[in-house]
């Protein structure tokens, strides 16, 4: 969890957010909104506060519980990582950069980028 409130912080740093590294102040819904200001609900997202914590303090410890126990392939695993951080959707903004940062940041961590090239210029003719 560290990590993801780290990578929040850098990327909103010259925003002037004042959540940049910190969890949703409020609630977010995920939808659609239509040019007479309707909105259509597409998904209602973990509530901010202590279950958004909760949450993802859940999500980080299982996550590398699972990475420990070496039974999942790890693309698997950051696959399911980022799906969960996008339903619990912690931020009140950046929540899909964040994702596609961590999603970058663990594949790099579970050496999946040397593992792909090697792979890539093997099939080059």
């Amino acid at each position: 969890m560290p990590l993801v409130l780290h990578l929040h912080r850098l990327l909103l740093r010259h925003t002037g957010d004042r959540l940049a590294g910190m969890f949703k102040a409020s609630d977010n819904i995920m939808g659609h909104r239509h040019a007479d200001a309707r909105i259509t609900k597409v998904f209602t997202p973990v509530a901010a506060g202590e279950s958004t914590e909760r949450h993802m303090t859940e999500l980080t410890t299982r996550y590398e519980a699972a990475v420990a126990d070496g039974r999942t392939p790890p693309v698997a695993l950051v696959a399911l990582l980022v799906l969960d951080l996008l339903s619990i959707h912690p931020f009140q903004d950046a929540n899909g950069r964040i994702a596609r940062l961590l999603t970058t940041c663990e594949l790099l961590r579970r050496g999946i980028r040397r593992r792909a090239l090697r792979v890539a210029r093997a099939a080059d003719p």
